[in-house]
C-alpha cells in the first residue's frame, strides 16, 4: 500500500514538473539560474552580475543544493551537451522529485518509530503525499525539496535515539542529516537547535543507560568523520559570518557596491513598503494594527491556507480550504488534550520541536510585519514542511485514540476525504479549465 501511495505522489510531482511554466514555482527562476552557475566550477563560483535582482548571494551562503545540481548538469553535459534550458529545467525538476519522494519514505520511517500498526502508520505519508503546496514545491527547482528531506531524516534517526535504537549510530545520523540541511538553507538552523535540546535532555534522562558509551564498529567512526567534516564546513560559512559579519548571512553591502546594491530585490522592496524606523508592538497597536495574539490567528490562517493550498508566484486556494482543515486540526488537538495521559515523552519532546519552529517563523514574520507596516510578506506554509511530519503524526496519533469506534471510524474518513478534495488531485484536474495560464499549452 505505501507503494501505492508513492506512485500516486509521483504521478502529481511529474505532472506539474513537466507541465508547469518557469517562474511559477516559488523562486525557481533564482535556483536555475545559481544551479547553472556552480555548473561553472567544482568550488564555489563567483556572484552573478545580476545577483541583486534577486536579492540572493552566493558569497558565504549555504550552497549544497546548487552544488549537487552543478554536479548533475556536468553529468548531463557529457552526454548531451547541446540540451536546451527547458530540457534541463525538466531533469532539475525531476531531480526535486526524486528529493521529495525521499521525504515521503523517511516519513513513513519516522511513522513507524511511533506507531506499530501497519495501516495506520500509513496516514501521514498519506498526508504528506496530499499535501498540495509540498507536491507542487516537488515539481519544481527548489533548494527546499532536499532541505526537507534532510530534516526529515533527522526527524526519524533523532525517533530512532527516543527509542533507545543504537544511541550512538543514530545520534551521529541525525547530526549529520540536520548539518547537510543547514548546508541547503540557513533557516533550518532553529530545528537544529530543537532538536539538540531534546537530544540532550533525553541523554540526561537517560544517562544511566547510555554511558558509559560503547564505539561499536568502523560504522561510527565513518559517521564521526563526517559529521567532523560537516562541522568544519558549518563553521567555515555561519563561524566566519557571524566574526566577520555580525551576522548568520551577509547582507548586500558586505558583497557588492552600494551602487549595485541600490537594485536589491529586498532593498527595492523595503524601499518601497519598509518603514524609515520599525515599530514597536505598542506604536502598531496604537497605528490600528493587530496585537500579537489577533496577528497569530490571522497568521495561522494564511498558513494553513498556504499549505493546504498554493501560496507561491501565483496563488491558490479553494474557499473551504482553512475551516476544513482548522476543524480537522482542533479536533485532533482536542482529542490530544483529553487524552493527555497518553501523551508519552518522546512524543511532548516532538512537539515541542515543532511549536519551536512554529513560533520561531510566528516571530520572524511578525517582526518582518512591524518594519514593514504589515505588508505581509513572506508568510509561507512551506518553511514549517521540515517539521510537518511531526504534525501529522500527532495527528494520526490523536485519531487512533478516539475511544468511541464509530466516532474514530467516521473521524478518519472525513480526513481522508479533506485532504484527498483539497490536494494535487483537484487542482490538476481542473488545471485546462481554471488554471490553464499556469501551464504550458
Amino acid at each position: 500500500m505505501f507503494s501505492v501511495i508513492l506512485l500516486i505522489f509521483l504521478c502529481y510531482s511529474v505532472f506539474i514538473a513537466l507541465n508547469i511554466k518557469l517562474g511559477i514555482v516559488n523562486d525557481e527562476i533564482t535556483h536555475f539560474d545559481f544551479s547553472k552557475q556552480f555548473s561553472t566550477t567544482l568550488g564555489i563560483p563567483p556572484e552573478l552580475p545580476e545577483a541583486y535582482k534577486y536579492g540572493v548571494y552566493i558569497t558565504q551562503s549555504p550552497f549544497l543544493y546548487y552544488w549537487i545540481n552543478g554536479r548533475v548538469i556536468n553529468i548531463i553535459d557529457i552526454f548531451s551537451a547541446s540540451m536546451s534550458d527547458w530540457q534541463l529545467l525538466i531533469i532539475m525538476r525531476l531531480l526535486s522529485t526524486i528529493y521529495s519522494l525521499g521525504t515521503i519514505i523517511f516519513c513513513y520511517l519516522f511513522s513507524k518509530e511511533f506507531i506499530n500498526h501497519k495501516w495506520w502508520r500509513l496516514l501521514p505519508p498519506f498526508f504528506l503525499s496530499n499535501t498540495i503546496m509540498f507536491v507542487f514545491l516537488s515539481g519544481g527547482v527548489s533548494y527546499d525539496n532536499l532541505t526537507n528531506l534532510f530534516s526529515m531524516a533527522g526527524l526519524f534517526f533523532l525517533a530512532r535515539v527516543f527509542n533507545h535504537k543504537n544511541f550512538i549510530p543514530n545520534s551521529l545520523a541525525w547530526m549529520i542529516s540536520i548539518a547537510l540541511a543547514i548546508l541547503t538553507k540557513f533557516a533550518v538552523l532553529p530545528l537544529a537547535l530543537a532538536m539538540a535540546i531534546t537530544w540532550i535532555i533525553f541523554l540526561i534522562k537517560n544517562k544511566n543507560c547510555i554511558f558509559p558509551l560503547k564505539f561499536n564498529g568502523g560504522k561510527v567512526i565513518i559517521l564521526s568523520f563526517i559529521f567532523i567534516l560537516l562541522i568544519v564546513g558549518n563553521l567555515a560559512i555561519y563561524g566566519y559570518n557571524l566574526v566577520v559579519f555580525k551576522a548568520l548571512i551577509p547582507g548586500c553591502e558586505d558583497i557588492l557596491s552600494k551602487e549595485q546594491c541600490k537594485f536589491d530585490f529586498y532593498v527595492i522592496r523595503n524601499e518601497r513598503y519598509g518603514l524609515e524606523e520599525k515599530l514597536t508592538i505598542l506604536e502598531s497597536i496604537r497605528l490600528g494594527y493587530p496585537n500579537p495574539l489577533f496577528y497569530l490567528i490571522y497568521w495561522i490562517k494564511r498558513i494553513i491556507n498556504n499549505i493546504f493550498g498554493i501560496g507561491s508566484h501565483r496563488s491558490y486556494s479553494i474557499i473551504f480550504i482553512f475551516p476544513l482543515h482548522f476543524t480537522i486540526l482542533s479536533w485532533a488537538f482536542s482529542i490530544a488534550i483529553i487524552n493527555k495521559k497518553k501523551i508519552s515523552f518522546k512524543i511532548l519532546c516532538f512537539i515541542a520541536i515543532f511549536a519551536f519552529l512554529f513560533f520561531t517563523v510566528f516571530i520572524f514574520n511578525y517582526n518582518s510585519e512591524l518594519s514593514s507596516g504589515f505588508a505581509h510578506f513572506a508568510i509561507h506554509g512551506r518553511y514549517l514542511f521540515p517539521v510537518i511530519g511531526i504534525l501529522y503524526i500527532t495527528f494520526t496519533k490523536a485519531l487512533m485514540h478516539i475511544t468511541h469506534k464509530i466516532v474514530r471510524k467516521y473521524s478518519l474518513i472525513f480526513a481522508l476525504f479533506a485532504y484527498f478534495i483539497t490536494g494535487p488531485f483537484t487542482f490538476i484536474y481542473f488545471y485546462n479549465v481554471v488554471f490553464s495560464d499556469w501551464f504550458i499549452r
